[in-house]
């Protein structure tokens, strides 16, 4: 059974709730965002509402994605990292973003966030750079 996890946009109202998709439905809502891409928007609330948006696992875990241009992305990870004090286990807050200029890889970065553990997909993306991504194996 593939996982689901809650597609979430940003609008003038706030961030909104849609409701959740497997990988497949995500990959879909990327490239509908992608094929609506405007060159320009009236303003700036319109601008986030129709090129922001992502899927969250929780309300602190989630992977969050802008449309810059048809071939200009941005995706940011949220997340908790755990760690140890002593005998405690904790968790700190942890958040990275890359800059992508390709569609696939987009695609590929979002089914592997599907597809990981929170940890094997904090591990991965803490360790790639935008470059690397492609030669890493991720781009079909």
């Amino acid at each position: 059974m593939s996982k689901k996890h809650l597609w979430y946009k940003c609008s003038t109202e706030g961030v909104q709730d849609q409701h959740d998709v497997d990988v497949d439905e995500a990959v879909k809502i990327i490239n509908t965002y992608i094929s609506e891409f405007k060159d320009s928007y009236d303003n700036d609330e319109d601008a986030i509402s129709a090129t922001v948006f992502g899927f969250a696992k929780t309300n602190s875990i989630f992977i969050e994605i802008s449309i810059d241009t048809r071939q200009e992305f941005r995706i940011k990870y949220e997340g908790k990292e755990p760690y140890k004090l002593l005998f405690l286990n904790l968790s700190k807050f942890y958040q990275k973003e890359y800059k992508l200029d390709c569609k696939t890889t987009l695609e590929n970065v979002t089914k592997k966030y599907f597809e990981e553990t929170d940890e094997d997909f904090r591990t991965f993306f803490d360790q790639i750079k935008a470059e690397e991504v492609k030669a890493r194996g991720f781009v079909s």
